[in-house]
């Protein structure tokens, strides 16, 4: 389990006047952190990340003092860039002044310890030797800030554990540094051409595949145009003479591309009648004879398909909606309700032609 730190850091300018208190549980985390910029604060962190010369932290017991301290140094010194706390005071008597340390970024370190042979071979050897030797650590400090480090940190667009030149990018394949020349390069030479290469080899597969499954379904379909044309007077005697299912044929014929829902298709291709499961032809489920009877019981209006009797009550505005329910349609019907003095009823298809007959 990771043992939880408290810290308290302070960002300085070169006049050593502090310009920002903070806290934070994970010290190299925080930092990284500061470098993220919000839109609304933009200018402000840009200003203040410029003045930044050198960072100090110190370590604390407990979570209590942590906050106690980071109150106390903004109402003491009221840093600039701090917005909270300003206001605060708090009247603790001898509140002990705390032990400040210099922190150097570890990517600082890493960088160190591979430029320079007389070096320790890795960031954390050379943090020990800093801790343990004051004439290392004084050279390591003045090194570090005559290079205005702290600066590129905050203001350039590099990782931690990652220097790189001005005109230099890491390449986002191999991870080798490269010499760009416009922003928009983020791959090497190396990786761009692979990567080109490979891009013309997946449009020729892509075309191939197109073409493959162009030429299978036309190939398909000629095939299901020539079985029909041969089986046609045999599928028509059993759908209409037999009165077989289109399941019931193929079962017959036993061709793999004449399937049910195929056979279907080119029944209504011959313009033959489809029946639905109870015998009854697909264009005939739908009719139901209807009439309507004004308030004497006199028949208005006949019709033959429940959507004209919804069209109809719709034009003579008998409804406030744009658009009658079927539901609601079939519930009058059932029910033997009237929709502003209108009955409507079943009616026999004598009565319909009747009707339609005098009419004309």
């Amino acid at each position: 389990m990771k043992i939880k730190k408290y810290y308290i850091y302070r960002f300085l300018n070169k006049n050593n006047k502090i310009i920002y208190v903070g806290k934070t549980y994970d010290l190299s985390h925080r930092m990284s952190g500061h470098k993220t910029i919000k839109l609304e604060d933009k200018d402000i962190k840009i200003h203040m990340y410029k003045q930044i010369y050198k960072i100090e932290y110190c370590e604390l017991d407990s979570d209590y003092l942590m906050n106690i301290y980071e109150i106390h140094y903004i109402a003491q010194l009221n840093p600039f860039f701090n917005k909270e706390f300003k206001t605060e005071t708090i009247n603790l008597l001898n509140i002990p002044d705390l032990r400040w340390e210099l922190y150097v970024f570890p990517s600082f370190l890493h960088y160190l310890a591979i430029k320079h042979d007389n070096l320790p071979s890795t960031g954390i050897e050379i943090r020990n030797k800093m801790n343990s030797d004051v004439n290392f650590y004084s050279s390591i400090v003045k090194f570090y800030l005559d290079s205005n480090y702290v600066f590129k940190y905050f203001m350039g667009n590099m990782n931690e554990f990652d220097i790189t030149r001005d005109n230099e990018k890491r390449c986002i394949k191999c991870n080798k540094k490269f010499i760009y020349k416009s922003n928009s390069h983020i791959y090497c030479k190396k990786c761009s051409k692979k990567r080109n290469v490979n891009a013309q080899k997946d449009k020729t597969k892509n075309k191939s595949k197109k073409e493959l499954n162009y030429t299978y379904s036309q190939k398909v379909k000629d095939e299901k145009d020539r079985f029909a044309s041969i089986y046609k007077e045999k599928i028509i005697e059993l759908y209409i003479n037999k009165k077989l299912s289109f399941y019931r044929i193929s079962e017959i014929l036993k061709i793999k591309r004449l399937n049910p829902e195929t056979i279907r298709h080119y029944i209504i291709l011959w313009n033959i009648p489809v029946r639905n499961q109870n015998n009854q032809h697909f264009q005939e489920k739908y009719i139901n004879f209807i009439g309507a009877y004004n308030k004497n019981n006199h028949l208005v209006e006949v019709f033959k398909y429940k959507h004209e009797v919804r069209k109809w009550i719709v034009d003579n505005k008998l409804c406030e909606v744009s658009n009658f329910p079927s539901g609601r349609l079939n519930s009058l019907i059932k029910n033997k309700l009237k929709l502003k003095g209108y009955l409507f009823k079943y009616i026999n298809e004598e009565i319909y032609n009747k009707y339609v007959n005098g009419r004309n």
